[in-house]
């Protein structure tokens, strides 16, 4: 009973949907129209300004205040080269493009708000002011691996410098053994054609083909791309393939020349005029683009071709009178109908053999598995059936997940609870890191336990963010929701115009994480079966949002649907229930990267700032063969923050331990 009302309160959801989806093409063209206009009208009125034509999640929660500065920490072997990476950045800001004009002007320019729009001003540039060699010592102290964490937290709690453009490079030399380069840039440089490795000077690394046996995330397959499908597309393209060609080497006269200089009927004739047809369409098709984009030009290049083909194969009006004298003439009426009666009297004599050939092919496939006869009914049924009733599963499974999406979409807005109780953010940030953990270490304890990488990592941060509550005073809640999604390390690490970052970035993914505490009677193992039960069950009811937030990020398909100031509050209000994001990035290179100069680099970790309400994302940076989590939080978490990642890795020792694993 419970299921048939889930039913039905799914299709009256999406009866709703459907009943209310003019409004969404009467919004999408709402917002495009009123954007262009308003973009047109602020263009005029400030024609000294670059505005940006389009709008991310980001900016939309973007502040003053409150910015989207991402952050990359590179932890490079030897001494520090300050010249190297100097000359690096000249190059990046002077490299112009096939038109001579600069590939990237966006890092000469102030980014500013005007009229609730970013735009793009023209500045003074001035390099000194975005790339800056820092002292080595800390507060009277060496930079070392003691003090280091407090040093980049100090840095990255100030603001970007007013009046430039949003981004920064600062060498920090240590000792002869190691240095670090911090990168800061705005989420805008990022939308606007520069890739984050275009700043990096390091040496652009070998993609990495992922093998079978190596570990992948189930986070880039949580909508099911369909199998069956295609294949079924295939098969019948294949099938429908060598029907043509045969059709055409029997009727097309340019391969039968012996249809020029005989009396053709009308069956004859229409075959014909269909293969001519075909070809005009096919020349047209080819030739479009090359053509002059205009109506006139067009419309003559089509005139072209229907004549030329048409003439090369005499389509003509008197070829079609005489194929309907031809047909019409008496003797030729009463040669068909002699031809149909011959035709059906072989056929009688021939069914034998053709059932023949059905049990045959019936046989072959019983005691083989395998249809040698594809000319046969039960061959053709045998190709046929399995795809049919596969690809109608499929199609089962997506018209689901679309009369489920709405309800729940639903729920995740308006039944989620708040998580963690905060105080409004200051805007400023802080970071931490932890120890790195070996890979291959998780990996067997995965293994062992059935679960994934990413199941293992949430069952960390199930532990730490209780430390965490247990720390700062909080009460701990039984069930905490936050968001994850994968970031691929082309995200960070490749460079090229023809690389998108946004490629890079999969959907998004809402659960509720269980909280393991000292107050529950769990263990390791049994909180890590809940985190993953959860996990699975979350990916299973989401791949429509899932698909959304993937077709937002890189399309922006919701901020071109809906007016910007309803997505606002929705995010604002959303960020409140999901203070906590989670960023898995995962390693697509099988060495370790090397800048320019040659030196190689030990680490590298990424943060991606919480934004709106949410005040703690968390980074799991595989790098190499290693794994560090990363931590950004909001400045009003200090000094609580660092509990976040000070003991992962013994975290991952616990529940190795509770694997058996040594």
């Amino acid at each position: 009973m419970e299921n048939s009302i889930n039913a039905y309160g799914y299709l009256f959801v999406f009866s709703v949907v459907i009943f209310f989806s003019p409004l969404l093409i009467l919004s999408y063209l709402s917002v495009f129209i009123i954007n262009k206009i308003w973009i047109s009208c602020i263009s005029v009125l400030n024609p000294h300004l670059d505005f940006l034509k389009s709008t991310t999640i980001r900016s939309l929660v973007d502040t003053h205040r409150n910015q989207g500065i991402f952050t990359l920490l590179l932890n490079v072997k030897g001494p520090a080269n300050s010249d190297a990476v100097r000359r690096h950045l000249q190059e990046v800001l002077d490299r112009k493009d096939k038109r001579g004009s600069l590939t990237f002007p966006r890092l000469k320019q102030h980014l500013i708000k005007r009229c609730g729009k970013y735009a793009w001003r023209k500045e003074n540039f001035n390099l000194d002011l975005h790339f800056i060699t820092a002292p080595s010592n800390y507060r009277g102290r060496s930079v070392s691996d003691i003090n280091i964490q407090d040093y980049i937290t100090d840095i990255v709690s100030k603001y970007l410098p007013n009046g430039v453009s949003p981004w920064q490079m600062i060498i920090i030399p240590s000792s002869d053994i190691q240095h670090y380069i911090l990168l800061r840039l705005h989420h805008a440089l990022v939308n606007e054609g520069l890739n984050i490795a275009d700043l990096l000077p390091i040496i652009q690394p070998n993609v990495h083909k992922i093998q079978k046996d190596e570990a992948y995330t189930p986070l880039v397959q949580v909508f099911k791309n369909p199998k069956y499908i295609p294949l079924l597309k295939e098969r019948f393209q294949e099938d429908f393939t060598n029907l043509w060609n045969e059709f055409v080497s029997i009727y097309d006269p340019l391969e039968q020349s012996k249809l020029m200089k005989m009396n053709v009927g009308l069956f004859q004739y229409f075959a014909m005029m269909l293969i001519t047809t075909v070809a005009i369409c096919k020349e047209f098709r080819k030739g479009y683009g090359v053509v002059k984009n205009n109506v006139f030009s067009k419309m003559k290049y089509f005139h072209a071709t229907f004549v030329r083909e048409t003439n090369r194969r005499q389509m003509t009006f008197s070829n079609f009178l005489n194929a309907l004298f031809e047909t019409i003439h008496p003797i030729n009426t009463i040669k068909e109908i002699l031809n149909w009666w011959y035709w059906t009297v072989l056929l009688m004599f021939k069914i034998p053999y053709f059932m023949f050939q059905e049990i045959m092919t019936l046989y072959s496939w019983y005691k083989t598995d395998y249809c040698g006869y594809s000319n046969t009914i039960v061959g053709f049924l045998y190709g046929y059936i399995p795809l049919f009733y596969n690809a109608s599963k499929e199609i089962y499974y997506y018209l689901k997940l679309l009369i489920q999406a709405p309800t729940t979409v639903l729920e995740q807005i308006l039944f989620e609870p708040e998580s963690i109780q905060t105080i409004p953010p200051c805007g400023r940030k802080v970071v931490s890191w932890s120890d790195s953990v070996d890979i291959n270490y998780i990996r067997k304890i995965a293994k062992s336990t059935g679960a994934s990488e990413t199941d293992i990592l949430l069952a960390t941060v199930s532990s730490t963010i209780s430390r965490y509550c247990a720390q700062a005073g909080i009460i701990t809640p039984l069930e905490i929701p936050v968001t994850i999604r994968n970031v691929n390390s082309n995200y960070i690490f490749l460079s090229g115009s023809d690389v998108k970052p946004q490629d890079s970035v999969s959907g998004l993914i809402g659960l509720r994480l269980p909280v393991l505490t000292s107050e529950k009677d769990e263990t390791f193992l049994e909180n890590l079966s809940t985190v993953k039960s959860n996990f699975n069950s979350a990916m299973e009811s989401q791949p429509i949002s899932y698909l959304l937030t993937t077709l937002q990020t890189k399309y922006g398909i919701l901020t071109n649907i809906f007016p910007p100031t309803l997505i606002e509050i929705l995010l604002k209000y959303l960020s409140r229930k999901y203070t906590i994001s989670i960023t898995e990035i995962t390693n697509n290179y099988n060495c370790a990267l090397r800048t320019t100069w040659g030196q190689e680099i030990s680490n590298a970790i990424y943060w991606r700032p919480p934004q709106a309400n949410m005040s703690i994302s968390l980074c799991f940076n595989q790098y190499g063969d290693r794994i560090t989590l990363g931590v950004m939080c909001d400045a009003q978490l200090l000094p609580h923050h660092s509990i976040l990642t000070r003991e992962f890795s013994d975290h991952i020792e616990d529940l190795a331990i509770a694997a058996h694993i040594n």
